[in-house]
């Protein structure tokens, strides 16, 4: 995010966080991680800390990839523990 009016702005553009992705490569990612086979795919950093790129992004199925997710309050450290599998 860009716009720092974006609520979402402190998280990734305040953090210095780019998207330096082309539409070729999340084509290419798309099909490594094949993601058309997922139930809900994201666009996810490798490395929490780097740009969205090709060395670092991969495609992961949203219902697992919230068990990646660092913890907000205690009310999510709860929802993470009792989440069926």
């Amino acid at each position: 995010c860009i716009y720092p009016s974006n609520r979402h702005y402190k998280w990734y553009g305040g953090l210095g966080i780019k998207f330096l992705l082309s539409k070729d490569e999340i084509r290419l990612l798309w099909n490594r991680y094949r993601a058309g086979d997922m139930g809900a795919p994201a666009l996810v950093r490798i490395n929490l800390e780097a740009h969205y790129s090709l060395s670092n992004c991969r495609f992961v199925d949203t219902d697992k990839e919230v068990l990646r997710r660092k913890p907000k309050t205690s009310n999510d450290v709860l929802s993470l523990l009792t989440k069926d599998t």
